[in-house]
């Protein structure tokens, strides 16, 4: 029972070319004092996405955990119903 996980996340450097905060090249695309202002908060909702994601991953890998130690318990649950 493996599912692959696909995060809907975007890398930080896609939401900024996305937001168009960078341009490809890496440079900013605006140096003026209200698009830093923008930059630093899409920098800071960036920041808090990446530790969504981090948090989400956590979660996955707990939950398949949890799935395999179901597993387990399932098959003993079975040997016990073959044995009484």
């Amino acid at each position: 029972m493996s599912r692959s996980f696909v995060s809907p996340v975007p890398t930080a450097l896609a939401l900024a070319l996305l937001l168009g905060l960078a341009a490809p090249g890496g440079a900013p695309a605006s140096t003026s004092a209200a698009g830093f202002a923008n930059e630093s908060g899409v920098g800071s909702a960036v920041t808090s996405i990446e530790t969504i994601r981090q948090r989400i991953l956590e979660l996955k890998e707990s939950m398949t955990r949890l799935g395999q130690q179901a597993d387990s318990i399932g098959h003993i649950m079975n040997v016990i119903s073959d044995i009484a």
